[in-house]
């Protein structure tokens, strides 16, 4: 892998190179310790991989900004975050911005190559401390924007993109398996208005039916069977 590699501390910036230079899976092309030449540089040189030492920058409120435009201006670039900081919630902010994994400075070089390795192998790698918080992260996330309707769970978050409140009710129903008649007594609205709300939703979607509405959310994800 060709990899760049950045810090705002300039003595952990040659520790992590040295590291970094005795990994056979390596090859490190760009080192520096300023935001602005990692930019200019990455502009004009295609990397696999940015080893990005954060606590350098941590001064710098624009330092999580600045990182999520690399990786979003940049497809294909994996990114490991090394930090002191080993606090799961920080870990997880910058899993957040995209990063491909993250590493304790405090254990650098013995996990680094591991973590290149996984890196290179699988594109992630994230230490099994940091795991159980993540997950924890993930049920609460799905508890909020999964809701159950019999055997079918509903991706509330991907729906409020497409639909209105109104026709995100609509949209409950007609997966509950409504009749016109039930849904109209349900959400108290006449048979005309629900119609013209059922016809406004096709027409957002691009479908023809009901049928082929429902069929459409889960080839899309937003409905998952249980």
């Amino acid at each position: 892998m060709r990899a760049a590699l950045i810090d705002g501390n300039r003595e952990d910036l040659e520790t992590i190179r040295s590291a970094v230079q005795r990994s056979p899976d390596l090859s490190l092309e760009f080192t520096t310790d300023s935001f602005i030449q990692l930019i200019v540089y990455m502009k004009h040189h295609s990397m696999d991989l940015l080893i990005f030492g954060a606590d350098g920058f941590f001064q710098d409120h624009r330092w999580e900004e600045n990182l999520k435009k690399i990786i979003e201006y940049t497809p294909g670039l994996r990114v490991l975050v090394l930090s002191y900081n080993e606090d799961p919630r920080f870990v997880s902010r910058v899993i957040k911005l995209g990063a491909s994994g993250f590493l304790s400075k405090a254990e650098l070089p013995e996990k680094l190559n591991v973590a290149l390795t996984m890196i290179k192998k699988y594109g992630v790698f994230l230490d099994a401390r940091y795991q159980g918080h993540l997950l924890r992260e993930i049920r609460q996330l799905y508890a909020n924007d999964l809701i159950s309707l019999g055997t079918i769970l509903m991706d509330m978050r991907a729906v409020r993109k497409v639909f209105s409140k109104r026709e995100l009710e609509i949209f409950q129903a007609l997966v509950s398996g409504m009749s016109t008649a039930e849904m109209c007594k349900t959400l108290f609205i006449s048979e005309s208005t629900l119609k013209n709300h059922i016809s406004h939703m096709l027409k957002k979607t691009g479908t023809e039916s009901r049928t082929q509405l429902i069929a459409l959310a889960f080839k899309k994800g937003w409905l998952l069977k249980t």
